[in-house]
């Protein structure tokens, strides 16, 4: 199952759903392509940000980024729109996401799921996961949501949720073993537990094991504060995303203070062939950026064990990653 990991992920707020019907699918063949925006679900959506309508223009644009996942997999990161419109004021309004969405639409099927999240640090970038009928994720998604419930808020907060000290204990053990396997990018389904505690748990020991390895300094800075009863400052960055079922092993992380962290989760920066954190030259381009230019080349700090450095290819999929989510991608007409 991928749905617990993606449900979990604290960079991406709190899920609506659709279940689509046939209109909304790829079973459908019309012009008018996307994905209708029931009213109830308009809380996640830059209803604010729409262009003001006019005499001449019955329909409010906005355009947004959108990373469209299906089975678990990111399969393309997209320009799209989100819109309102009224054909010319003869309709009620009806709000749409619409443009590019190809990937995931054309995939989906009557009664299958959309799930849509908003970044937690990006206003206009949004998740749309597809939940297939006939799988694992879907069974459990329509017993969690009730077969009646059609699009909504789904209540699966698990922020307030605190481990407890056997499932971190457990979940250090299962670090140390996997450290001494063989790499992976991935993480093994079996491993996608449901149980929220244990999530937590990992994210625990993953975090404890970096702040370790690189003596509660950030591993491109150099710097790090730290509390005196002990808490430290710097964050845990999955280089291949948990989101995207990235592994929580020491060597898909590196330890970075905030901006880093949100910088390099967003796009915003890459480690190069050589071990170098590098800025690309559209990111410093925008002049609040500006104080990232300090990092732009530094080489990042070794761990105390040499075995446990960012894996090259973890390394590589970001950079790849990264280069995706900026390449320009024209809009759909």
């Amino acid at each position: 199952m991928f749905l617990p990991r993606i449900l979990a992920d604290p960079k991406w707020s709190v899920p609506y759903f659709k279940r689509l019907p046939r209109n909304d699918s790829g079973e459908c063949r019309s012009n008018v392509a996307g994905i209708v925006v029931a009213r109830a679900m308009l809380d996640c959506f830059p209803v604010d940000q729409l262009s003001p309508l006019s005499v001449t223009q019955s329909t409010q644009t906005v355009r947004i980024e959108a990373e469209l996942v299906v089975d678990g997999r990111l399969e393309d990161v997209v320009q799209t729109r989100f819109q309102s419109q009224t054909w010319g004021g003869t309709r009620p309004k009806e709000y749409r996401l619409t443009g590019n969405l190809g990937p995931l639409r054309q995939r989906s099927r009557a009664e299958d799921y959309v799930l849509f999240q908003r970044s937690s640090s990006s206003p206009r970038l949004f998740r749309l996961t597809l939940v297939r009928r006939g799988t694992e994720d879907y069974r459990w998604l329509r017993q969690v949501l009730g077969a009646n419930r059609r699009y909504g808020k789904m209540d699966l907060d698990d922020t307030q949720i605190t481990p407890t000290e056997q499932d971190v204990y457990a979940a250090g053990r299962q670090e140390e073993a996997r450290e001494q396997q063989d790499f992976r990018l991935f993480d093994e389904p079996n491993r996608l537990e449901l149980r929220a505690s244990m999530r937590v748990a990992r994210s625990t020991a993953f975090r404890s094991r970096l702040l370790d390895l690189y003596a509660h300094k950030c591993t491109v800075s150099g710097e790090g504060c730290v509390s005196p009863d002990g808490r430290s400052e710097l964050e845990a960055a999955h280089i291949v995303p948990r989101s995207l079922a990235g592994t929580d092993d020491a060597r898909n992380g590196l330890l970075l203070n905030r901006r880093l962290h949100w910088a390099f989760d967003n796009c915003l920066a890459y480690v190069d062939d050589n071990g170098e954190f590098r800025i690309p030259d559209m990111v410093l381009a925008i002049p609040p950026n500006a104080p990232l230019e300090q990092y732009h080349g530094v080489a990042l700090r070794p761990p105390t064990d040499p075995a446990l450095a960012p894996a090259p290819e973890a390394l590589a999929w970001h950079r790849s990653y990264v280069h995706q989510r900026l390449k320009p991608k024209p809009i759909e007409n």
